[in-house]
């Protein structure tokens, strides 16, 4: 069976001389057993500094590697703004000057859109606004007919077959069978009437 120490050098991925240098000085501090919580604690504090240690070396790599592409992505920005400057320069002025009438014309045609959407979102907005303050009284005892007429239709009878047995049955209200004086017996039907 493994000691904590040797698990604890295995994990450490480090090389045969790491491990022994390791060993060694764990040895001069006059500790004998490898199940030891001084070890493990300084052992744990190792891997902490060793961790902590190639974090500046990474951190100053990508910054390099970030720097590099942002340089990358301005030269680039630039030569398309020189080559975006040449082309302009080289088409004849009549070419911007339509160009620049035709951007008019597309603003003038935003502008139009816009208003119209504007206008059929305030006419959708009057016809709420009416149809709440002038129907809100009939829509409401329309509702309250039809839950009425719903609550009553949810209370009548059930007709229902029987499997195995002939003709038909209803549904009645619970503790309703009585006894005739004629000695048939009868119950009360469920539901509104």
């Amino acid at each position: 069976m493994k000691t904590s120490l040797e698990i604890l050098l295995e994990n450490l991925n480090l090389g045969e001389e790491q491990r022994t240098e390791l060993y060694k000085n764990l040895r001069s501090l006059d500790i004998h057993d490898d199940n030891d919580p001084l070890i493990k604690i300084s052992l744990v504090l190792s891997i902490i500094a060793k961790f902590v240690g190639e974090v500046p070396e990474r951190m100053v790599y990508e910054r390099q590697s970030i720097e590099n592409i942002l340089k990358e992505q301005k030269d680039i920005g630039q030569k398309l703004s020189m080559e975006i400057n040449d082309f302009k320069k080289s088409l004849p002025s009549n070419t911007i000057q339509e160009t620049n009438s035709q951007s008019a014309i597309k603003d003038k045609k935003n502008i139009y859109n816009r208003l119209h959407i504007a206008i059929v979102i305030l006419i959708t907005l009057m016809g709420l606004v009416f149809n709440y303050c002038y129907t809100s009284n009939s829509i409401e005892k329309t509702y309250n007919a039809r839950k009425e007429f719903l609550e009553k239709c949810s209370k009548a009878p059930e007709v229902f077959k029987v499997k195995d047995r002939d003709g038909w049955y209803l549904t009645i209200e619970p503790d309703s069978v009585i006894s005739l004086q004629n000695g048939q017996s009868a119950a009360q039907i469920k539901g509104y009437y």
